[in-house]
């Protein structure tokens, strides 16, 4: 009889299947068998330090089968036995019949079947590529992002997943942590409270999306705030942070939004409270009455985010510091962006936008400091707006806010709006005949706009849209004026030496205007004069 090594045979090239026999050695006798009656097993493993005195150990991450005799308990390296030692309580816990010393390392092991094992994701191990990398269980390899899958949420656009989203939110609000949302469509009928609930130096929340939407068109609610995102009122921390990117948001439908025309209900799409170091990008909202909302909430830095048919796209409405919002669209609405402080207590600074779109609103920009004593809103620019289909005006600065009329340009405020900047952009349409004006400031303004504010716009501004830029925080300093609407905002042309200067040639002699000297060519006699504040005319050059 020839003998053959088990190592000289070849191996199977196709998987192995229940009725392929197996040679095995049983109770040292060779037998043969097959595949379907073959076990495998796997093993588990679980250390705890005790406490001085434990006794009773609850384990984590492993179960095993009580009263198997299929559980290894070592202490301090010394097996332990079942009965004398320790009981086995259930499943998961172990009872020791005497408390043990604190520090005292305390092993448990046990195997389970291979068939009993496949569902099981702790039973498969994941190895990442790479020098030293160690291996993990896939269930510890995917419990690293949290899904609102993982906790129920189906994302097919007619199951309500609230409950399963919120669920998801839950397990990590108490520590960092990152919420995904795979790409999908998630019903919401109620609203989603993405608030954390405690309070720590460094914390770190996220929500990110795969291009996933959150459907709250299907809601009975009329008021409030379909997701609130941030520490919660009261928890206010400056080295916490906050993100959320990758999701779109549907509101209930709004029907025709008009200037003056009453919304069916007056939801919020995110409300950002006390989001301190705030980061969104790749956001959008449709049909809320109010897209996004900002109540202390600094800085924020925002990219690519966008609202559109909301009645208003972004509000900003206290505390809001030192924030950029970049590439960014409020569009297809009443007002693209309100700045407007909840109470004369509040203010609102910093604010810089950089290349945004207001296209097809009724009205682009609103600040509106509320009445009062000190500065409502200061420090604001505006970098290269798109101005599109701009149905009345494209910013109102220092102006009372009717949510509920976009025609009125309301009462002048008597707090002040310092340091609103405007420059460049695309400005498309007629602009400068009344009622459409791309800038209007206080009427109060109309010699002098709010201290600091600078306008240079390629578009021509008639003298309706009063006031800009006359007066500077530079109090020795004036701008230059072309004709009777151009105006010069460079400041750094205040600093150069004029090699020319042209005015008009030939005006009526102007009214006296206190403080001011002015240079024209009377059109009288066709001499250069000076009119100075009190009124005295001097010649400079006599026409001959």
């Amino acid at each position: 009889m020839a003998i053959v090594k088990i190592s000289d045979l070849p191996l199977v090239d196709s998987p192995v299947e229940g009725t392929d026999l197996f040679v095995v050695v049983q109770d040292n006798v060779t037998k043969k068998a097959y595949a379907s009656d073959i076990q495998t097993y796997v093993g588990f493993e679980e250390v705890q330090t005790a406490t001085a005195g434990q006794t009773v150990f609850n384990l984590t991450t492993m179960t095993y089968a009580a009263g198997a005799n299929n559980l290894m308990v070592f202490v301090d390296g010394v097996n332990q036995y079942e009965g004398s030692s320790y009981q086995e309580t259930d499943n998961n816990t172990v009872t020791f019949t005497q408390g043990l010393h604190e520090g005292a390392l305390v092993k448990f092991s046990t195997v389970q079947t291979q068939t009993s094992e496949v569902a099981n994701a702790n039973a498969v191990t994941f190895l990442q590529a790479g020098t030293g990398a160690i291996p993990r269980s896939v269930q510890d390899k995917e419990r690293d992002i949290v899904s609102v899958k993982d906790f129920g949420a189906v994302g097919d656009g007619v199951t309500d997943d609230t409950a399963a989203i919120q669920a998801a939110w839950d397990s990590i609000k108490s520590a960092n942590g990152t919420l995904f949302f795979p790409k999908g469509v998630y019903r919401c009928d109620n609203a989603l409270n993405f608030t954390v609930s405690y309070f720590s130096n460094n914390h770190f929340h996220a929500i990110v999306g795969d291009c996933a939407t959150i459907d709250f068109s299907n809601t009975a609610l009329t008021t409030g705030n379909m997701i609130t995102f941030g520490s919660g009122v009261g928890l206010f921390e400056e080295k916490s942070r906050f993100a959320m990117q990758g999701l779109s948001l549907i509101g209930p439908s709004l029907g025709s939004i008009t200037p003056t025309s009453t919304p069916p209900h007056t939801l919020v799409g995110i409300f950002f409270n006390y989001a301190i170091n705030l980061t969104l990008q790749n956001i959008t909202v449709f049909n809320f009455y109010v897209g996004y909302k900002a109540d202390l909430c600094f800085p924020i830095s925002a990219v690519s985010i966008l609202s559109d048919n909301c009645y208003v796209g972004l509000q900003l409405v206290a505390d809001i510091t030192c924030s950029a919002w970049v590439g960014c669209s409020f569009k297809e609405g009443r007002y693209g962006v309100v700045i407007q402080p909840k109470n004369a207590s509040q203010s609102i600074y910093g604010q810089t936008f950089v290349r945004c779109n207001f296209e097809g609103n009724d009205v682009g920009m609103v600040i509106d400091p509320l009445d009062g004593s000190g500065s409502g809103v200061r420090d604001i620019d505006v970098i290269d707006p798109y101005m599109e289909a701009i149905t009345y005006d494209g910013f109102r600065v220092g102006r009372a806010l009717d949510y509920n009329n976009a025609t009125t340009t309301g009462a002048d405020r008597n707090r002040n709006v310092y340091n609103f900047r405007l420059t460049g952009g695309l400005w498309d349409g007629q602009w400068g005949t009344s009622g459409h004006q791309p800038v209007l400031f206080h009427a109060a303004d109309t010699a002098d706009a709010p201290a600091g504010c600078v306008v240079d716009i390629p578009v021509q501004l008639s003298t309706a849209s009063i006031g800009y830029t006359r007066k500077s925080d530079l109090k020795n300093k004036i701008d230059v004026y072309i004709g009777s609407s151009t105006v010069i905002t460079d400041e750094t042309q205040y600093q150069r030496k004029l090699t020319s200067l042209a005015v008009a040639d030939g005006i009526s002699a102007p009214s006296t205007a206190a403080g001011w000297a002015q240079i024209y060519v009377d059109s009288a006699d066709g001499d250069l004069k000076v009119k100075f504040g009190d009124g005295t005319v001097k010649t400079i050059v006599t026409d001959t």
